[in-house]
């Protein structure tokens, strides 16, 4: 019985842990600048799915590779000055 009751615990925790990863996501901006692109590879390491707000995401391409597929996203942000 006590073996049953700490299985359902570990299983509930496991889904509780899996659901704080899942929310995990971060935009940046500036992050295609010299220390954006260091904050993001570090970001991309402690497993955040990162959104990058990025003038022209076509110049940004160089940050998907910091992380898994998916995982570093250039966004377009129109910013005017």
């Amino acid at each position: 019985m006590a073996e049953r009751v700490v299985a359902e615990r570990v299983v509930a925790e496991r889904v509780v842990a899996e659901r704080v990863v899942a929310e995990r996501v971060v935009t940046v901006f500036g992050g295609s600048g010299f220390i954006g692109r260091h904050l993001i590879g570090r970001l991309a390491r402690e497993g955040w799915i990162i959104r990058v707000a990025v003038r022209r995401p076509s110049r940004a391409g160089f940050l998907k590779p910091m992380g898994d597929v998916g995982q570093v996203t250039p966004i377009r942000a129109p910013i005017q000055d």
